[in-house]
């Protein structure tokens, strides 16, 4: 599975049983659109699907599917049966950040990476064929008159009920947890963060009655506030805090760095072994120390967090 987390993957959330009935648990993602998912049992892996919707509504299908939902009912029956045997089947995501453009275009990186993911690591669920090849397009991205739909909006409804009774502490990041429980009829959600919204970035500004595709993504994205200071103003790196090391990638892996309005991509790397705490070390070297340098030191900076593998950096 490290070659699904080197190139962004994240662990999305879990599959459990309590009795006969499937229990979903997302801890991650559950609200982000265009995301290619996978089911893994240890370390191998079992299903590569992609879904337009969010994860959590995708999921639900899995969950409670339709009785014409055929490989919704097929992976469900194949889920179950692990459970019983007493293997976990853990739910890892890639959420597509909407950064990656052909001209004007934007390229859907789920769709993009599903067939070569297929092709390399053949996940015996899919058969050596994409989910688009064995999903009907109500089963990989249920419409808002879906059942999945209804029970989406009963999971916000109910989560917004519990915020507003239970204020959330102030933090300075946050990740979107939900766990729900529809075959119970009883949909439980842990009290979060406040969210710090990142200001969207595009290259133009729309037509205010145009919507921005970059936005959402980047307003759901969890960041921290970065100060400049001179020891990173001089040498093009930079320090994690604590608390968002473990949403980073392995010691060396390699991190895209988005930086400023236009979007200059960096290449870097982490290093976990220069502090002494194992917290990373983003490696930007000269192109991120010139961004760097064109700011005044101890100024402040937003770092969007979009993958393990994967930020944006802008003025705050």
């Amino acid at each position: 599975m490290q070659r699904l987390y080197e190139i962004g993957f994240q662990r999305a959330g879990r599959w459990s049983l309590k009795g006969n009935e499937l229990f979903l648990q997302l801890e991650n993602l559950a609200d982000r659109q265009n995301v290619l998912y996978a089911f893994v049992t240890g370390n191998t892996l079992k299903y590569v699907g992609k879904t337009t919707q969010t994860l959590q509504r995708r999921m639900f299908g899995y969950q409670k599917p339709n009785v014409d939902q055929r490989t919704n009912w097929r992976n469900r029956i194949a889920i179950v049966d692990l459970l019983k045997r007493g293997q976990p089947v853990e739910i890892l995501a890639l959420a597509d950040a909407g950064l990656l453009r052909y001209g004007s275009f934007h390229l859907n990186l789920a769709a993009g990476l599903e067939d070569s993911i297929i092709q390399t690591l053949k996940p015996e669920w899919n058969g050596g064929r994409t989910s688009a090849a064995i999903e009907a397009l109500t089963e990989a991205n249920p419409p808002d008159t879906s059942g999945e739909a209804k029970l989406e909006a009963q999971v916000h409804e109910v989560a917004q009920q519990l915020a507003e009774l239970n204020p959330p502490r102030q933090h300075t990041f946050v990740v979107t947890s939900t766990e729900a429980n529809p075959a119970a009829q009883a949909i439980q959600t842990r009290p979060e963060p406040t969210v710090h919204l990142l200001t969207p970035v595009a290259e133009t500004r729309p037509h205010k009655n145009t919507p921005n595709p970059e936005s959402k993504t980047l307003e759901a994205a969890p960041y921290f506030v970065l100060t400049l200071q001179n020891t990173y103003h001089r040498t093009g790196f930079f320090n994690v805090p604590l608390n968002c090391d473990r949403y980073f990638g392995p010691d060396t892996a390699k991190i895209t760095i988005y930086c400023g309005r236009e979007k200059l991509a960096v290449t870097g790397h982490i290093n976990r072994t220069a502090n002494t705490n194992g917290t990373p070390r983003i490696m930007g070297a000269v192109p991120l120390r010139q961004w760097f340098q064109k700011r005044r030191p101890m100024s402040h900076l937003k770092v969007s967090i979009l993958g393990p593998t994967t930020i944006h950096i802008n003025d705050a």
